[in-house]
């Protein structure tokens, strides 16, 4: 009986694949695995294109913060008729226009010279002598034995001793001199020297000479005086460079406006934001072909940083007058495309600028003015609000002050007296001598409290010894005690301790709450909230003004640094959507890697079990090829 037909297909199968088998199954069972992977690659996706808007964004805040500063990018050309006589140069604030000068004298630095020797190192001068400067009412005296006895060694002697003079030897051939010459020009650097007996006999070369100049008028007695021929502050934001005088010569020296500096800034600014504007156009744009959008088609983060530029562009300033001609970039000549891009209208942007510098520089930048000399602008906070604010003083800011009971004598005090200063727990005596006068008095006590450190000064009030504290404030605080009576014709001070406290600034900032800190006064509520301005008043009342405008660019600036920031708890919509994203990709990775070892517990037990089903079917294969084999031979 032939068997093969019946048992054929059994034999044929023969043991299972059990890699492959496994292998088809747990490929099966892995696909949320690849479906978290294609979310991590999204993600990925989605974080790379955010990067690279926030690397544009930052470009975009360079640009911007280059133009926080209008001036310092805003200078003139300055055109010199005669630059034998005079160049010049020109900062931020020069003032365009015609200026005659007439150079009348130049500035010079006084130089005196010795009579001469037949060695610079030998001891030629006459010991026991003295050498005498004097400065500025500054006398330094050089004694003259040992080394400085030779010229070399009274050169390096005069060169240390702080005097603004430096001193040379100088040979002529035959012999050789000491010169000595100021360091600065001007009569306020001249100097005498007494070097009686000396040897040296010093004889003035060059004498001290202060430059004079005219602006816009010939009168001699019109001549302004300068100690250096580099002048800085005559004509506002112009440098005079003095080079010769010439009293017969008027040197017209014309200013005028040159603006492309601040024109190519701006430009860099407009290319920037159009970069980011462009980019996130692309982000949010179908494609038809490939029938989707970019990575940040959804993202809230990008769509923040279109809104907040855009809005930047189109927004008027704060605190302009709503009558003022330029109000927003718009009115200054930057124009806005169809797609949200920008650009600059030149020959707008250049009339507004010549027409009105200062209206189109306040829609650039932060501006603060005051209308009280007493009052100053210091600093405010993004909770202020632009606008102007009444400054009212309720109490005016004081140094702790002590004023001596009596007059101190004018032929200075009649005995030796100590005064004893107490300051932060600390005291500090000032030892005075009889007959010490109060300008004495005052110098002693101001030499010992600059040696301490301590920021106590003295000064008078007609006769009267004062000592007041360097500082203002509730935080001053100060005693000072004499160990001789107060009438006892001394400081007036007395034996009893007088101790004072300075007072804060007090009052109100257009009429909201302020605190106030020495000479510091600082709104505390609504929109003057952060408002610091310093006061140097000494009474109460109305003190004017504080305004504050806010320019677009001074804006923009703080909208991107807060898209921009990376402040653990302050976090911009950017750096947390990165953060968010992040934890998104770490999150996926943590369940790949979880569902990863449930699929390799999976594989090991299928193994098992195939393995299992794999002998099983071995030893049936073995059966089977025992049975056939046991039937072809009964057959036969």
């Amino acid at each position: 009986m032939d068997t093969s037909s019946i048992y054929g297909g059994m034999f044929a199968a023969g043991p299972l694949d059990v890699n492959d088998i496994v292998n088809k199954i747990i490929y099966a069972k892995s696909y949320p695995i690849r479906n978290y992977q294609n979310e991590i690659q999204s993600y990925e996706a989605e974080k790379s294109a955010l990067q690279t808007l926030n690397t544009k964004v930052s470009s975009l805040k360079s640009a911007v913060s280059t133009l926080s500063d209008f001036d310092s990018i805003s200078t003139g050309s300055a055109a010199v008729s005669d630059e034998d006589i005079l160049t010049a140069t020109t900062q931020s604030g020069a003032q365009t226009g015609d200026y005659y000068i007439i150079v009348r004298q130049l500035a010079r630095a006084e130089s005196d010279s010795s009579d001469g020797f037949s060695s610079a190192d030998s001891e030629v001068l006459t010991d026991g002598t003295t050498f005498s400067i004097t400065q500025n009412g500054q006398t330094v005296d050089i004694d003259i034995t040992g080394e400085t006895r030779s010229l070399t060694g009274l050169r390096d002697a005069i060169n240390n001793s702080g005097l603004d003079v430096r001193a040379t030897v100088i040979y002529d051939g035959s012999e050789y001199k000491l010169q000595i010459t100021a360091t600065e020009t001007g009569t306020d650097y001249a100097f005498t020297i007494d070097d009686t007996g000396v040897g040296t006999n010093m004889t003035e070369k060059i004498s001290a000479q202060d430059a004079l100049i005219n602006v816009n008028t010939t009168d001699v007695s019109d001549a302004i005086t300068r100690s250096s021929n580099t002048i800085d502050d005559v004509i506002e934001g112009v440098t005079l460079n003095l080079k010769q005088a010439d009293a017969t010569k008027t040197v017209t020296l014309t200013i005028n406006n040159d603006f492309s500096n601040l024109e190519s800034k701006i430009n860099d600014f407009v290319s920037k934001y159009n970069d980011v504007i462009s980019y996130l156009n692309s982000q949010f744009s179908y494609n038809e072909e490939t029938k989707s959008a970019g990575p940040l088609s959804g993202n809230s983060a990008a769509r923040s940083v279109q809104s907040a530029v855009l809005e930047m562009i189109s927004s008027k300033v704060e605190g302009i007058d709503s009558d003022a001609t330029y109000q927003s970039l718009v009115d200054i000549g930057i124009r806005m495309n169809n797609d949200g891009t920008i650009y600059l209208d030149s020959e707008k942007f250049e009339d507004a600028i010549e027409d009105d510098y200062e209206g189109v520089k306040k829609v650039f930048e932060e501006i603060a003015t005051t209308s009280n000399t007493n009052v100053s602008y210091i600093a405010r906070t993004s909770s202020t609000e632009a606008g102007t604010y009444a400054v009212e003083i309720t109490a005016a800011p004081e140094r702790a002050s002590i004023q001596g009971s009596y007059e101190v004598p004018v032929g200075g005090i009649s005995q030796d007296e100590t005064l004893t200063i107490t300051y932060d727990g600390n005291d500090y005596s000032v030892d005075l001598s009889q007959n010490d006068t109060l300008d004495d008095i005052i110098e002693k006590i101001n030499t010992v409290m600059d040696n301490n450190s301590v920021p106590i000064s003295a000064t008078s009030n007609g006769n009267y010894l004062v000592v007041q504290t360097d500082n203002y404030g509730s935080s001053e605080t100060f005693s000072i005690v004499s160990n001789v009576a107060a009438d006892a014709g001394g400081t007036g001070i007395g034996t009893t301790q007088l101790t004072d406290t300075g007072v804060d600034i007090a009052g109100t900032i257009g009429g909201y709450a302020a605190t106030g800190e020495g000479r510091v006064l600082t709104g505390s509520e609504g929109p003057v909230e952060g408002l610091k301005i310093f006061g140097t008043m000494t009474s109460t009342g109305s003190f004017g003004n504080v305004s504050l405008t806010y320019g677009v660019i001074s804006n923009f600036n703080e909208r991107l640094k807060d898209l921009l920031s990376t402040e653990t708890g302050n976090e911009g919509p950017i750096t947390k959507e990165l953060n968010n994203l992040d934890t998104n990709i770490k999150n996926l990775n943590e369940r790949i890697e979880e569902f990863r070892q449930d699929l390799e517990d999976e594989r090991q037990r299928l193994f098992q079990e195939f393995d299992a089903a794999n002998r099983a079917m071995a030893q049936m294969q073995q059966l089977l090829m025992s049975l056939q084999n046991n039937f072809t031979g009964i057959s036969r």
